[in-house]
């Protein structure tokens, strides 16, 4: 099996995920499907929890989409995401709190919509 795309700039870069998986093409595989399922899940989740101004549940749901976007090299989101966590973590509403998580989703949904498109997925 040959994967379709590597990388696609501004989106993401599967060069770690390649490293990691060796020649199981397969895996990565997997791996991008399963962030394509369950992005749109966590990106509700974000947006509740900002809504909510529930800080505890934001920064854990932060804290745990950061490996992701790290193992699949989208880098778009990475700082993102770190800075709501931080934010969250520090249990004070942040006036950029909300703006950040509306790029987050907006960015979010784009990247699943480019990963869907490149690895043929729905």
């Amino acid at each position: 099996m040959s994967l379709p795309r590597k990388s696609r700039k501004g989106y993401y870069d599967l060069k770690y995920v390649l490293q990691v998986a060796g020649t199981d093409e397969g895996f990565v595989l997997e791996m991008v499907k399963y962030f394509v399922q369950n992005t749109p899940v966590v990106l509700q989740r974000l947006k509740k929890y900002c809504r909510e101004e529930n800080w505890n549940d934001l920064a854990a749901e932060a804290h745990k989409f950061a490996p992701g976007l790290s193992f699949l090299g989208i880098t778009v989101l990475e700082e993102k995401i770190r800075r709501v966590e931080d934010c969250a973590t520090e249990g004070a509403r942040h006036e950029s709190l909300p703006r950040l998580v509306e790029e987050i989703d907006k960015t979010g949904n784009e990247v699943v919509n480019v990963l869907k498109q490149d690895f043929s997925l729905e």
